[in-house]
C-alpha cells in the first residue's frame, strides 16, 4: 500500500486510481473466466493488488478535498460506507441466485455439450 502512495505521488492520485481500478475490474473479468484453480489464484493476486490501491488514494484525495475540520467525517463515511450496504447485497444476491438456480445460475463458465 505505501508504493501506492508513493506513486499517486509522482504520477497524480487520479491517474493511480484509474489504474487500480481498472486492474481490480480487468482482474475481476479473468477471475469469473478462470479455467483452473492456478489462474484463479494468480488472478486474485492481481485482484488483490488493484484493491490495495483504491483505499489509501482513496483517503488521499480525501485529505486534498476537504479542510481538516470536516475531514473525519468524510473518513468515517467511507469506511460505514463499505461494511452495511456490502451485507444487504451479499443477501440480496444470494436470494437471487436461489431463484435463478437451475435457470441462469450456473451458465457463466459451462461447456454447452
Amino acid at each position: 500500500m505505501p508504493i501506492y502512495g508513493k506513486l499517486a505521488n509522482i504520477f497524480g492520485r487520479r491517474k493511480m486510481y484509474l489504474i487500480g481500478l481498472f486492474l481490480l475490474l480487468a482482474a475481476s473479468v479473468l477471475c469469473g473466466n478462470a479455467g483452473s484453480i492456478t489462474e484463479l489464484i494468480l488472478f486474485r493476486g492481481i485482484q488483490g493488488l488493484g484493491t490495495g490501491a483504491l483505499m489509501p488514494i482513496t483517503f488521499a484525495i480525501v485529505g486534498d478535498i476537504y479542510p481538516p475540520e470536516i475531514r473525519g467525517k468524510f473518513m468515517v463515511g467511507i469506511h460505514s460506507s463499505r461494511t452495511r450496504p456490502k451485507r444487504v447485497m451479499n443477501q440480496c444476491a444470494y436470494i437471487v441466485l436461489i431463484y435463478l438456480k437451475g435457470k441462469y445460475a450456473n451458465t457463466w463458465n459451462s461447456n454447452p455439450s
